[in-house]
């Protein structure tokens, strides 16, 4: 874990001479970077998840004081956001002239999913069709810093990459088709075959292995520390999986979120493990949920005929409630006791 966050370091300070700086007591003024004409300015953009539910924060419930009340086990209906923010915009979205000039373009990056997880494949499409053609628009010619946690679907891979764990020992079987590799003199490697029916077909680990004269008679598809997911340039306990993972063109395999940035031309990386406070959208997510809970409780109040100094003082009352509840009108004489 520290040489994963000394490693994280050392790109943000590589990376931090190209960024702008914000100053003064509002953190309005902008100083921006002195940088040769053929290197661009970098924009952080930082990007973080979380699940709003419908009984979010509510651990109180009202009832006669000699009742046992039964409380929900649920935390009732959820939406999973998606969200992309940036020091220099805040929000990843449109302007509203640019709203107006881009019918094409969605008018911001978020996507609120009706379920309490978002897939690879939702994710993917967020960022190719949202994120970056967003911040392009609004950031022409500068080049975007991509950073997310390190959670399973960011670091999934596509579904034709070079990763020996989705391989068979022999050919065909369930196993996806994968790209071409590089062969050992760094000619081009089909990775698939056509049988004798025309049908494309994926080669099995032993297959490639002995068209690259890798190998060995007996070998087997895992060893002990391949079975652990243990990678280790050392082990002499040769296995299949073990010499193809360590080939040049495996080795070099990128998950496919980075994959797909860089290909547009911006830089990707992730948190370091366990340290979520170096993401400053957490703390935007604390705000959000903690002003969401007082965006309900004014509904409420105005639902009630409540105004203005009245519903503040409801709000405040109740700050822990996500609603204002029916006998904040008895305190203000709008109902009597009898209704």
């Amino acid at each position: 874990m520290v040489a994963y966050r000394n490693q994280f370091l050392e790109q943000m300070a590589v990376l931090r001479p190209r960024m702008a700086t914000y100053e003064g007591e509002s953190m309005e003024q902008v100083v921006l970077p002195n940088l040769p004409s053929n290197i661009s300015e970098i924009i952080l953009v930082t990007h973080d998840e979380s699940v709003f539910y419908a009984n979010d924060g509510i651990t109180k419930t009202w009832g006669p004081a000699n009742e046992h009340q039964i409380q929900r086990k649920s935390q009732g209906l959820s939406i999973h956001v998606s969200e992309f923010i940036c020091e220099s915009i805040g929000h990843l979205c449109l302007s509203e002239e640019d709203k107006v000039m881009n019918d094409l373009l969605p008018n911001d990056e978020r996507i609120p999913y009706n379920e309490a997880y978002v897939t690879h494949k939702d994710f993917m499409k967020q960022v190719v069709e949202r994120a970056i053609p967003i911040f392009e628009q609004m950031h022409p010619g500068k080049t975007a810093l991509f950073m997310f946690d390190n959670s399973c679907s960011h670091n999934a891979y596509a579904n034709d990459a070079l990763v020996v764990l989705q391989m068979n020992l022999k050919d065909e079987g369930k196993q996806p088709l994968l790209r071409d590799g590089k062969m050992p003199d760094s000619s081009v490697h089909i990775m698939t075959f056509v049988d004798e029916d025309g049908i494309k077909k994926p080669k099995g680990i032993q297959r490639i292995l002995e068209e690259c004269g890798l190998w060995i008679e007996n070998l087997q598809k895992k060893c002990e520390s391949c079975k652990l997911h243990i990678f280790d340039s050392t082990n002499e306990q040769y296995c299949a999986t073990h010499i193809l993972s360590c080939q040049p063109d495996f080795m070099s395999q990128k998950n496919h979120l980075k994959e797909v940035i860089e290909a547009a031309e911006h830089i990707c990386i992730f948190y370091p493990k366990f340290h979520c406070e170096l993401n400053y959208i957490e703390a935007f997510w604390r705000d959000i949920l903690r002003f969401a809970r007082r965006s309900e409780r004014f509904m409420s109040a105005y639902a009630y005929g409540l105004l203005g100094r009245a519903a503040i003082f409801a709000v405040k009352k109740y700050w822990s409630h996500r609603c204002v509840p029916l006998s904040i009108l008895y305190e203000f004489g709008h109902l009597n006791s009898s209704n």
